[in-house]
């Protein structure tokens, strides 16, 4: 198309210039600057006229006299006036016909044909616009791409990208949903599937999550398998450092009974409807007993948690009790609704505590009651 358009357009200009040539051919011709002097020769007085004969002996005798012009010398004089140049008498052909130009005139075909040649030059710049547009519709797509596209195609022209395989294109692309123009495979008009970005968890599996003031913290609920009663606070904290954790302890409600409710299933599974969960705090000092109140009495030992948001006492508790030990401990009371006291167990727990409730108790094992866990925390990484 191109090719052809700049050939047209070379057409077009040599057209106007064989034309502009041609009329100052023409007007060379007609247009003759005849000067005169005083003396011209015999024979020749009016040149180009049509009709006149060339003077001879006799009347250039008699039109020539003496009498009215005196010669000079050997030479004729020439009348002072001027022969006028005839006027060029414009005629026109009748409706119908083709008007031609011939030496005395300019062919009106050459205009009428030049006129059609820049009408075709002009429709052919003006279709192959109007294509080139068509065409960029076609070809130009915008394709919104995101941090992670479909697998095999994930970014076009980057580096280390595979080549699709045979099976992969024609499953991407069906005859059916794309049909072919040409060898030409066209361009999917459906958006791409984005690739489902997975939002990794700043806890590792089995670890609840939790969003505290600094930040996230992750708890564990253990179980060290323990029916006896044998597993004190210490087991406890060394069961976390294991884990790269720390026994911890509650920053609000909502973490306390996450943690009830999970240990209930576990308490559940084992066949058992009471147990109690080792948390990571210690009284102050002067207070283990008598205790100094329901937040003055203990501090939370991870670290991170901080507040009494996470504090919720059982009935009569912290009590005045004596517990064994230097120090004393919390423990948090996983009790089932349909609790039933068994052979080691009080049935004064029932009215005295519900799930989730804190119980100020001794540290040292053997405890109560006898199924025993813990939970672990850790500050939470993004992944």
């Amino acid at each position: 198309m191109k090719l052809l358009l700049a050939v047209l357009l070379v057409l077009c200009l040599a057209t106007i210039v064989i034309s502009h040539r041609k009329d100052n051919d023409e007007v060379k011709k007609i247009v003759k600057v005849i000067e005169f002097d005083d003396d011209v020769v015999e024979g020749r007085s009016s040149i180009g006229r049509k009709g006149n004969k060339k003077f001879g002996s006799s009347s250039s005798s008699s039109s020539w006299s003496s009498e009215e012009y005196p010669r000079r010398g050997n030479r004729r004089p020439f009348p002072r006036r001027r022969p006028q140049r005839p006027t060029e008498i414009k005629e026109k052909c009748d409706d119908g016909w083709l008007e031609f130009k011939r030496p005395n005139g300019k062919a009106k075909t050459m205009k009428r044909s030049f006129s059609v040649l820049l009408v075709l030059c002009l429709a052919t710049i003006v279709t192959s616009h109007k294509k080139g547009k068509d065409e960029v519709k076609k070809i130009v797509k915008v394709i919104e791409f995101d941090d992670d596209v479909v697998e095999g195609r994930s970014s076009i022209g980057r580096r280390g990208n595979e080549k699709f395989s045979s099976s992969s294109s024609s499953s991407s692309w069906s005859s059916e949903e794309h049909p072919r123009r040409g060898n030409r495979r066209p361009f999917s008009r459906h958006r791409r599937p984005q690739k489902t970005v997975e939002v990794r968890k700043a806890c590792d599996d089995g670890w609840l999550e939790f969003k505290r003031p600094n930040g996230i913290w992750c708890i564990l609920v253990g179980n060290p398998g323990i029916t006896n009663g044998w597993f004190s606070q210490q087991d406890a904290q060394n069961a976390c450092i294991g884990m790269g954790a720390v026994l911890t302890g509650f920053q609000n409600s909502n973490e306390r009974m996450k943690v009830a409710e999970e240990a209930l299933k576990l308490t559940t599974a084992l066949g058992r409807t009471v147990a109690g969960l080792w948390v990571g705090a210690t009284n102050l000092p002067g207070c283990r007993s008598p205790s100094c109140g329901p937040y003055n009495t203990f501090q939370w030992t991870d670290g991170d948690t901080t507040g009494f948001e996470g504090i919720k006492w059982g009935v009569g508790e912290p009590d005045n009790n004596n517990w064994p030990g230097a120090t004393a401990c919390i423990q948090q009371f996983i009790i089932s609704p349909n609790f039933v006291a068994g052979p080691e167990d009080f049935a004064g727990w029932k009215p005295a505590f519900v799930n989730g409730d804190l119980d100020k108790y001794q540290c040292n094992s053997q405890v109560y009651p006898r199924t025993r866990f813990y939970i672990c925390g850790k500050r939470g990484v993004r992944k």
